[in-house]
């Protein structure tokens, strides 16, 4: 129903995950009191930080309720864990109630890091990924299959978004409030 992930665009995002970790890398000097990891995230504006991590787990099983790499991940599962582990943020476990956080946003106007809905299943907003720019997002697709990126542009895709969400104002994480959508 999802379609699966081909190895070419497997390979394309381990590219952009190593030419984004070639330019966060600060000097020891400017933040000494700093973990490594905590120097390179500061770097990096937060959307690239939340799509560079998420990048990393391109591969990860599917598993219904999933939330964690040991295990695997369900679409929401995976914004959740991501959205933990980069900027201590929790968002709510499922694709409909992320849905009400943060504020609307066009699909012309989507940044790495916004939150895309799709409609699956009947449902509107039942299915949720990571914009990572250049009109594709990482998701957890389906039973049987693992994280990937797909383009929006894709039939099937196209024709089930129901909308973007920004959980990210000004270059900062905040945790927004529940407007309706």
């Amino acid at each position: 129903m999802f379609g699966r992930c081909r190895k070419l665009e497997i390979s394309q995002a381990l590219v952009r995950c190593l030419r984004i970790a070639a330019f966060i890398v600060v000097p020891l000097g400017v933040a000494p009191a700093m973990a490594g990891s905590e120097r390179r995230a500061a770097a990096m504006p937060v959307g690239e930080q939340i799509t560079a991590y998420a990048l990393t787990l391109i591969g990860h099983p599917y598993r219904p309720r999933g939330v964690r790499p040991e295990t695997g991940f369900d679409c929401s599962g995976l914004v959740q864990h991501v959205f933990e582990r980069t900027q201590g943020i929790e968002l709510p476990r499922t694709a409909r109630d992320m849905a009400r956080v943060g504020r609307r946003v066009a699909q012309g106007d989507l940044k790495p890091g916004d939150l895309v809905f799709y409609s699956t299943q009947g449902r509107t907003f039942s299915h949720v990924g990571i914009y990572i720019g250049g009109g594709r997002f990482v998701h957890a697709p389906s039973s049987g299959s693992r994280v990937c990126i797909v383009d929006m542009e894709n039939t099937y895709w196209r024709h089930h978004y129901s909308g973007g969400r920004r959980v990210l104002d000004n270059a900062k994480m905040t945790a927004a409030s529940h407007p309706k959508i």
